[in-house]
């Protein structure tokens, strides 16, 4: 009996100890379980939506930052613009050094080194303003009113490309005006850097005269004529910031008007609204940038002084 009761005993503590091994088997069934329940509706989130965004993000970069794109682009233009500058440089210079003695000998280097940088430099900053900022932002202009005529009412897109209509083109005249005063002290730039270049050059000329003071009174009078044309060029830069920001509220302020709108009457949705908010930002932002890039394009002959460099050269 006694016999028979220990042999009972041992056949319930291995049943235990097998119960035990195999409770940590079952709880981690039930885990991996739960588990694979919770992941299913997390990667259907994030698949592909969020993946999307991020790739987005990575490729095309965010506010404030360039993406991946954009840095493979200055890579790949690195030797463009290096081809371009040597072959534009060296073009100059043996124009320069292929003038007759005649040119030489009234020469005005200062304001030659000056010219020869500046046009240099401009030719190199037409192309690629043209081609990575310009373009773009016309063919996004397009996208955005097509899709809004589509997707919203035609009445958005039609403020949207009225607004734009308006945009480009009071920044045009006032870059215009801007561009005149912008050459007018581009050339007293020229004649003050020039005037101190050669006062330095011929110092034992001006030394031999005693003619320091007289040099000292012409350059003061040449910097104050540049800083009255550089006052006018920077007040028309704020005036053209306050007309641009005004355009961009008026168009802002009537759609928001026709979106609400709509949203009353069951037309449209608040998402809308937001989508129009969301786009009148990508497109404006930069668009601000426009009378820049219409400057740096249009005006860079006031840049180069490619006029008076013909004249005084060729």
């Amino acid at each position: 009996h006694v016999a028979h009761t220990a042999a009972a005993a041992g056949t319930a503590l291995n049943s235990t100890l097998a119960a035990a091994a195999a409770a940590p088997a079952a709880a981690a069934a039930v885990v991996s379980g739960g588990s694979a329940r919770l992941l299913a509706p997390f990667w259907v989130l994030f698949y592909p939506w969020v993946f999307i965004y991020l790739a987005a993000f990575l490729l095309r970069g965010g506010s404030g930052s360039e993406g991946l794109l954009a840095d493979i682009r200055d890579i790949l233009w690195i030797p463009i613009t290096q081809a371009a500058f040597c072959r534009i440089s060296c073009a100059v210079f043996g124009h320069l050094l292929a003038l007759d003695l005649n040119f030489h000998v009234h020469r005005k280097t200062g304001q030659i080194m000056r010219i020869l940088d500046r046009g240099t430099s401009s030719i190199q900053d037409i192309v690629n303003i043209i081609l990575f900022n310009v373009v773009p932002q016309m063919i996004d202009i397009v996208v955005a009113c097509s899709y809004l005529a589509t997707k919203m009412q035609p009445w958005v897109a039609g403020i949207v490309l009225v607004t734009v209509s308006s945009y480009v083109p009071l920044t045009v005249c006032i870059t215009e005006r801007r561009g005149k005063i912008r050459k007018v002290m581009n050339a007293l730039d020229n004649e003050r850097e020039s005037r101190a270049t050669d006062v330095l050059l011929g110092y034992e000329t001006v030394k031999y005269f005693c003619n320091e003071g007289f040099e000292l009174a012409q350059y003061d009078k040449a910097t104050r004529q540049y800083q009255a044309a550089e006052y006018w060029q920077l007040a028309f830069l704020s005036l053209l910031s306050i007309v641009q920001s005004m355009v961009v509220w008026i168009g802002l302020a009537a759609g928001l008007i026709v979106c609400v709108w709509g949203s009353s009457r069951g037309t449209l949705t608040v998402g809308d609204t937001v989508l129009f908010i969301t786009m009148m930002q990508q497109l404006y932002v930069p668009l601000t940038y426009f009378g820049s890039y219409y400057r740096r394009v249009g005006g860079k002959r006031s840049a180069m002084n490619l006029s008076k460099f013909d004249r005084s050269i060729c």
